[in-house]
């Protein structure tokens, strides 16, 4: 686990720097890049805004939780409540431990199918593994409708599994 280094910024330093507006922000003065009709910063590769400023990197979503007055304590991390690290809204952070956060990951795995954020779509994703290939089952818009496609699946898959064999896993003739 690699330790997140504090940021050096103060909330007044935040605020005098951008302005925050529907988990956004935007620069309050142009220069070097920067156009202020749009939100400062780009994406990462795993879907979290991150915003340079005086050669550092910061993530919005610290900067959010620093932005609203809110402290960072030692040891807690800022996580997102819906699993969207796009979705900087105040509302939508909490602070917990990297445990919880490590135990609150939106991954539903076994061997027969996963459910999990697709970044660069902003939805949710289905694909399952049977007989050895990948099976895409399609994008959702929240993760609710992407678990019941998997359960849905499964149990097409079980009840063609039962009609098909002996309960021994070979199929019977009749199925044949």
């Amino acid at each position: 686990m690699t330790k997140t280094k504090p940021i050096q910024l103060t909330t007044e330093e935040i605020r005098t720097t951008w302005d925050y507006k529907d988990g956004e922000f935007f620069w309050k003065k142009s220069g070097a890049g920067r156009k202020l009709n749009r939100p400062a910063g780009s994406f990462c590769s795993n879907g979290y805004r991150r915003i340079a400023l005086k050669g550092r990197c910061y993530l919005a979503h610290r900067l959010t939780w620093l932005w609203h007055g809110r402290e960072l304590i030692d040891g807690l991390v800022i996580d997102h409540i819906d699993n969207n690290p796009a979705n900087n809204h105040i509302e939508n952070l909490q602070q917990i431990s990297q445990g919880e956060n490590n135990r609150r990951r939106e991954y539903i795995k076994n061997s027969k199918g996963c459910v999990c954020f697709h970044k660069a779509r902003q939805k949710w994703e289905v694909k399952i593994m049977r007989n050895y290939k990948n099976t895409y089952l399609g994008l959702f818009q929240t993760r609710e409708e992407a678990v019941e496609c998997l359960e849905n699946y499964r149990n097409e898959q079980a009840r063609s599994d039962s009609s098909t064999s002996d309960g021994a896993g070979r199929e019977t003739s009749e199925a044949l």
